[in-house]
């Protein structure tokens, strides 16, 4: 099987984007549908862009069961 992937950023203004990825993987144990993504809405402050919150699928995550999750300001894991 042959990777498909998308990447797109869009700007919403200009501190402001979403990146989106979504790559399709064979499946497997770890990841059941076999779509790996990630969405991730940040604003830029300052010089540097900060993550205010991110969507993506299951991965080890130090105190949580590996499921799907967001994050929320860089470091809380929901």
């Amino acid at each position: 099987m042959s990777n498909r992937v998308i990447k797109e950023t869009r700007i919403l203004a200009e501190d402001e984007i979403i990146d989106i990825s979504v790559t399709q993987v064979p499946k497997s144990s770890k990841i059941p549908p076999g779509v790996r993504y990630s969405f991730n809405y940040r604003v830029k402050t300052g010089e540097e862009w900060r993550t205010l919150i991110r969507f993506d699928n299951a991965h080890a995550v130090k105190g949580h069961n590996k499921r799907d999750h967001k994050h929320m300001f860089e470091n809380e894991i929901q």
